[in-house]
């Protein structure tokens, strides 16, 4: 971790004396203009948006693959309509979405489903629950690419939506679609050998065994 903020530390520096057309640029010229950003908080904006728009969106393609090689009926669906990509990604992200819980502050005391929340405590916010919620999803446990009025938290809401949500959409758009059209024979090796990440808030894959 400290060698990580240093590599951040040292990239902000080149782009304050070398400022490019990239993200970092943009955001130490805001820094500059009004002030906006401490230096803590730019390389901590900066961390964050490496490292959920690696991982997360990573994990999305390997949950949303494993998803559809355990069912192969959707899988062929995929692969019979190329177009259902995008209707795909959605689906796949309810179904098994990488980030399974997000951490909020409480802002103020306050009482929900009669439990009463005190300011400045910890409130743990499922949304792998959410995504399959009988009340908003018909028969949530079930994979169907072609899932209507398929609105899920797993990028989050309002204010709080991911700041690089379309574009993690798109790319998993992309892998998913190409891997079902290229790969018609694609399986998976070995059930049983399959590794998950032990981590409370994110539900991830150490590696995908598959042939084709």
């Amino acid at each position: 971790m400290e060698q990580y903020e240093e590599y951040l530390a040292r990239l902000v520096r080149r782009r304050r004396a070398d400022p490019g057309d990239d993200l970092i640029s943009a955001l130490v010229a805001t820094q500059a203009k009004d002030d906006r950003l401490t230096d803590s908080e730019l390389l901590s904006t900066c961390f964050v948006l490496i490292t959920a728009g690696d991982e997360t969106t990573t994990h999305l393609v390997g949950n949303g693959m494993l998803a559809l090689l355990r069912h192969p009926a959707q899988l062929a669906r995929l692969r019979a309509d190329p177009a259902l990509a995008r209707p795909a990604v959605e689906e796949l992200a309810r179904y098994d979405t990488p980030t399974q819980a997000i951490v909020r502050v409480v802002a103020e005391d306050l009482t929900i489903g009669g439990r009463t929340l005190r300011e400045g405590e910890l409130a743990y916010l499922v949304l792998a629950a959410t995504n399959r919620d009988p009340e908003r999803f018909h028969d949530p446990d079930r994979l169907d690419l072609t899932r209507p009025g398929n609105r899920t938290l797993s990028f989050g809401n309002g204010p709080h939506f991911c700041l690089g949500g379309p574009l993690a959409k798109l790319q998993a758009e992309v892998a998913v679609g190409t891997l079902a059209r290229r790969l018609p024979h694609l399986r998976l090796t070995d059930e049983a050998a399959l590794d998950w990440r032990p981590n409370p808030l994110q539900r991830r894959l150490t590696a995908l065994p598959v042939t084709y």
